[in-house]
């Protein structure tokens, strides 16, 4: 704590605009206030507390509340690592450390804080915060390090490959192994991923994180989906569902993915079984979204428009909500746009634009699956114009593209 408390004590001095004179005065000289801010001396919890104090700033060293907000932390980051409700935990956290800004849990909280702004979904909370502690991270032992590269990579996405293979140097477990699994799927980087699944996966099996166990599953089986090993996908997928027997959320979750599997093989009926399934668990927005999206088309397909319509409009629906806003929400108002002139049978040459559209913006800003399901669309759309050159263009593009994976 020592080691750093200097460092934190002269940022909130100068942030304050107080000079050391008017800290210190009636509780240590200039000199040793600077020792204290250069890391060079040890002082008294007492003197920390004066000094913070003299700022404005409230400080805990009480020992009983401390060892109660470090139990309370470890159990908070163990449950966001099983991906267990961390609601209960929050607020103990938050009531045991209340009356302190400054107590030597100081960076195990802000990283808390961090944690709680993704599980919100607040990217730019999270990259305020970073960039707020980033001064800090010399100070961090290999925990702090661990779960501050994890955070990074899920804020910066510039930075997310480089920040999960230094967290998974200092600490080479099941979470940074699905991180890294996870990112080079959305990279459509598929074999890649599978390498990282396989060993996400046994380390999850000896860890007893049966949580990771099951995302890890998911991933396989939607790299196994886009490499086209479609039994491969199955056979992942059903096992999944045999770890989650009782996991209606995660269930509900895989059940879409199987749908959208047979959808793009052209199994209609097989799709609208699996989807119509999964409707029920799909809560959050873009979740929501994608599963209205994936419904509008197989109720197409199988000639029920107007119950086609309806979930069109679902899908419109919920585009203003703010998690898809945050995530390419212009891309998405276009996939639906997409259906929307199927279901009024206004595939001209407007529709073929936004086909493109839809494929070039998928490849550049969304995960690569996005682009491959949309380019048979206009595959198809091309041969349904008579475009045929395009359409064997495109293909081989894709299958270059597949190769190359």
């Amino acid at each position: 704590m020592k080691n750093w408390v200097g460092f934190l004590l002269k940022h909130y001095r100068l942030k304050l605009n107080f000079s050391q004179s008017g800290v210190c005065k009636g509780i240590c000289t200039v000199s040793y206030l600077s020792k204290i801010e250069n890391g060079t001396a040890q002082p008294s919890e007492e003197v920390i507390e004066q000094l913070f104090k003299a700022l404005g700033i409230k400080s805990c060293w009480n020992e009983a509340v401390l060892k109660q907000g470090e139990k309370l932390l470890t159990a908070y980051f163990d449950q966001v690592f099983h991906h267990e409700d961390t609601s209960e935990s929050s607020e103990a956290i938050r009531a045991c450390l209340k009356d302190a800004e400054i107590n030597p849990l100081y960076l195990a909280f802000k990283l808390f804080e961090i944690q709680e702004a993704q599980l919100q979904l607040n990217v730019e909370a999270m990259k305020e915060q970073l960039n707020q502690l980033h001064p800090f991270i010399g100070f961090m032992d290999e925990k702090m390090l661990f779960v501050y590269e994890l955070l990074v990579g899920k804020a910066f996405n510039e930075e997310a490959e480089s920040a999960f293979l230094k967290a998974d140097q200092l600490n080479p477990c099941s979470i940074s192994k699905l991180k890294i699994a996870s990112l080079y799927y959305e990279k459509g980087q598929f074999q890649k991923a599978l390498q990282y699944c396989k060993k996400a996966y046994d380390l999850a099996a000896y860890e007893g994180n049966i949580s990771v166990m099951s995302e890890v599953s998911i991933i396989e089986g939607g790299c196994y989906c886009n490499l086209y090993q479609f039994d491969l996908m199955i056979q992942t997928y059903e096992r999944c569902l045999n770890l989650n027997r009782d996991n209606s959320h995660l269930r509900s979750d895989i059940k879409y993915n199987i749908g959208a599997t047979y959808l793009e093989t052209g199994c209609y009926e097989k799709a609208y079984e699996y989807l119509i399934e999964a409707e029920p668990g799909r809560l959050d927005p873009l979740s929501k979204f994608l599963t209205y999206h994936k419904l509008s088309l197989v109720l197409y397909y199988l000639n029920r428009h107007s119950e086609s319509l309806d979930y069109i409009e679902k899908a419109e629906a919920v585009l203003n909500e703010k998690q898809i806003q945050d995530h390419c929400e212009d891309i998405y108002a276009k996939m639906i746009q997409v259906v929307r002139m199927m279901s009024e049978g206004k595939m001209n040459e407007e529709y073929l634009k936004l086909l493109e559209e839809v494929y070039e913006d998928c490849g550049k800003r969304i995960i690569f699956g996005f682009q491959q399901f949309h380019g048979h669309m206009l595959i198809d759309a091309y041969k349904a114009n008579r475009r045929y050159k395009e359409a064997l263009q495109l293909a081989m593009q894709m299958q270059e593209m597949l190769m190359n994976l």
